[in-house]
């Protein structure tokens, strides 16, 4: 799985500084691994997707994604994430997520 290529989109209509925002708190949540953070050592995708064959981590990437938005994030949801396939045979990601407004 092909982490660092992740491709976020809000599928909704909201000012561009927002937007902008809400993709960068995102990616961050995806670029880094459990546990390299000191304070938090829950938050990050699990270092086990890396080694996985690609039907397994594309399974395991959706809940974990699912779970970070859902914990870190709570102003969205996941709309829907669906997988691409580069020209080396690597799984990107692209997350769709929905604004609910602040909470």
């Amino acid at each position: 799985m092909k982490i660092e290529g992740i491709e976020i989109e809000i599928n909704s209509v909201y000012e561009r500084g927002l937007r902008e925002e809400l993709t960068s708190r995102i990616s961050f949540l995806f670029s880094i691994l459990q546990g390299t953070i000191p304070m938090n050592r829950a938050i990050g995708l699990p270092e086990r997707l890396i080694d996985l064959k690609s039907f397994e981590s594309r399974a395991q990437f959706t809940v974990a994604a699912i779970e970070l938005i859902e914990t870190y994030e709570p102003r969205v949801s996941v709309d829907s994430i669906d997988f691409i396939e580069d020209d080396f045979g690597k799984s990107i990601p692209k997350v769709v997520i929905v604004y609910h407004g602040d909470n």
